[in-house]
């Protein structure tokens, strides 16, 4: 859709700019496809200006989940958690301190966060 957008968009500035234009329907067709531009290029510096987080992962010698984040945004918070693995052990968790004492399931603040997987082995 965007590049059919900016084919038409590129199309239509060609005319503009060499007087090619012989009716007055071009000129509303114009005049929504500028409007149309500006619409994407909005869109594309409200992404550009969200500032990114990194998610540094302690994992005891495991596995992180492939989908779990290693950046994130504003627009991301509360974004849930996959376990990790490790073999011979199951995973109990995802916790903000290397002493366990603060589990959690998402992330839910803005900034850097560093999160230890926790371990048990099986018995």
């Amino acid at each position: 859709m965007k590049k059919l957008s900016l084919c038409i968009i590129t199309f239509l500035l060609v005319f503009m700019l060499f007087g090619l234009e012989t009716k007055t329907e071009n000129i509303q067709l114009k005049q929504e496809a500028i409007e149309l531009k500006l619409i994407v290029d909005t869109k594309v510096i409200i992404i550009d200006d969200l500032e990114s987080y990194r998610v540094y992962y302690e994992l005891d010698g495991g596995s992180n989940a492939v989908f779990n984040p290693r950046y994130f945004t504003a627009n991301d918070l509360n974004v849930e958690l996959l376990g990790a693995i490790k073999e011979n052990y199951w995973f109990a968790g995802w916790y903000t301190e290397a002493s366990f004492s603060n589990q959690i399931t998402e992330i839910t603040t803005l900034g850097d966060i560093t999160i230890y997987a926790k371990f048990e082995p099986i018995a």
